[in-house]
């Protein structure tokens, strides 16, 4: 598959000459220079119903009419040599005679309204892809991270992978809550959109509206994917099992990217996996999962270890100038080392204690933490939410028992206003609290936001912090 940067003026113009040559050819010679076009794929979408070879090799000679026309305007003589040479088959010498000129003479003619037909085509499909880039992008929830820290290696290798022809159909990024893994698959997600090896991406949250992750039954969560593919893809004029049939039949013939993010239960990722084999290709499919699966072939497993301490430094001091915690930022390597000693290098984990750090002496803060026994990360992370709760405002700590009411898809503004029973005033300052200190996740598009929060911000809410009526008033 070819990409914006691979199509440089000199590349293209060889694609347009070769497409000239095979004018009148049907066959894979004439019908596979320009197909990974976007302007021939929307071409080819005007004919939808016609698979032959002979449809491709109409929409290719159209997206090259298209630019003929234009190329009249720029350079008329130009546009007509290259109709006769290669539309009519004359000769180099038939085309010379006619108009009283050598053959060289021709060819230079020949060559430069080549390159400027290429130049009118090539900037059409870049313009074509820059906007199906941004729309494709309209279609991921926006990322959660500003910069991203001992991923790169996991980032490539699933970009190379993902965009390889042929299998491996399945992914599985798997860690720790707060590891790291959605804001791998986000970014393997906007990497692979920039080449287009794709034609249409789905983002779906793990959440009781689209998956049961707390329902042991996972056909049922099967059954949601596909309900909401069927939202995504086909229109809601047939009934819920045609629809679901033409979703098969597109996943098929399609090469779709489809991203399950957030999966918790064995049997869940395990169940989905064996259904999803039976859609995929050319169509992939990137999961995300806290476990990962036994005795599955033909799944490329990705699993994300901890930062080092290393990267860990980096990521601390980079949060640390961002929230303005200066003494944090500067902190010598051995203050560094005490707190990945006990946070280790869960991402969210250190985001956490930077928020901390805002208030608290780092001292206290790792007094506390120094208790939790290794490998407790639950506990961990329970001992660390307790100590933000502990610096909220009341506004920040109602808006905040509020978020497991909704789904972690989110919920707009006014629906969370209302459910947290805040004014405007107090909602948009508890909104900016939260989501200053990593609490609170703001996602959606530039005409509607929807607030949501961590699956770990979540359990720990419900099991613990809703229910301390000392930290309630």
């Amino acid at each position: 598959m070819e990409n914006s940067a691979e199509l440089t003026p000199q590349i293209f113009q060889e694609y347009i000459h070769e497409a000239l040559r095979a004018w009148h050819v049907v066959g894979d010679k004439g019908n596979s220079l320009l197909n990974f076009l976007m302007l021939v794929k929307q071409q080819r979408k005007r004919d939808a119903d016609d698979h032959s070879l002979a449809a491709l090799r109409r929409a290719t000679n159209q997206v090259i009419l298209d630019g003929l026309e234009t190329l009249a305007e720029r350079d008329p003589e130009g546009e007509k040599i290259l109709r006769e040479r290669f539309l009519n088959k004359d000769t180099i010498g038939a085309v010379a005679f006619r108009r009283n000129l050598s053959q060289d003479q021709i060819n230079r003619q020949q060559r430069e309204a080549i390159s400027n037909l290429s130049e009118i085509l090539r900037n059409r499909e870049l313009k074509l892809r820059e906007k199906r880039a941004w729309m494709l992008e309209g279609k991921l929830p926006p990322p959660s991270y500003d910069r991203l820290v001992g991923c790169n290696q996991a980032v490539e290798t699933l970009v190379e992978q993902i965009q390889r022809t042929g299998p491996p159909w399945i992914f599985n990024v798997v860690g720790l809550g707060g590891i790291g893994k959605t804001s791998i698959a986000d970014a393997v997600t906007r990497r692979i959109l920039q080449d287009f090896y794709f034609d249409e991406v789905v983002w779906l949250r793990a959440d009781p509206q689209i998956l049961s992750t707390t329902v042991s039954d996972p056909a049922f969560s099967f059954q949601k994917v596909m309900s909401r593919l069927a939202d995504e893809f086909i229109p809601p004029t047939t009934s819920p099992l045609a629809r679901q049939e033409e979703v098969r039949h597109l996943l098929k013939t399609t090469p779709c990217l489809v991203i399950l993010d957030n999966l918790e239960a064995e049997s869940e990722v395990s169940y989905l996996i064996e259904q999803l084999r039976n859609l995929s290709g050319p169509s992939k499919f990137l999961l995300t999962s806290r476990i990962q699966p036994k005795g599955l072939s033909g799944v490329f497993i990705m699993p994300v270890d901890e930062l080092s301490l290393e990267d860990a430094d980096e990521l601390i001091r980079h949060y640390a100038d961002i929230r303005n915690v200066p003494h944090l930022a500067d902190a010598s390597k051995s203050d560094l080392q005490s707190i990945y000693d006990l946070v280790g290098g869960n991402p969210l984990g250190l985001r956490l204690v930077v928020e901390l750090s805002f208030t608290w002496p780092l001292s206290k803060i790792l007094e506390d933490l120094i208790q939790v026994p290794p490998g407790m990360i639950e506990e961990l992370y329970r001992r660390i939410y307790q100590k933000v709760w502990l610096i909220l405002t009341p506004p920040a700590r109602q808006l905040l028992q509020t978020m497991p009411l909704v789904a972690t898809n989110g919920a707009t503004f006014e629906h969370l206003m209302a459910a947290s029973e805040l004014s405007e005033a107090e909602f948009f300052s508890a909104v900016t609290e939260l989501s200053s200190r990593s609490l609170l996740e703001v996602r959606g598009s530039l005409h509607e936001k929807r607030y949501g929060i961590h699956r770990l911000t979540e359990t720990f809410l419900r099991a613990d912090i809703i229910h301390w009526p000392e930290m309630n008033t």
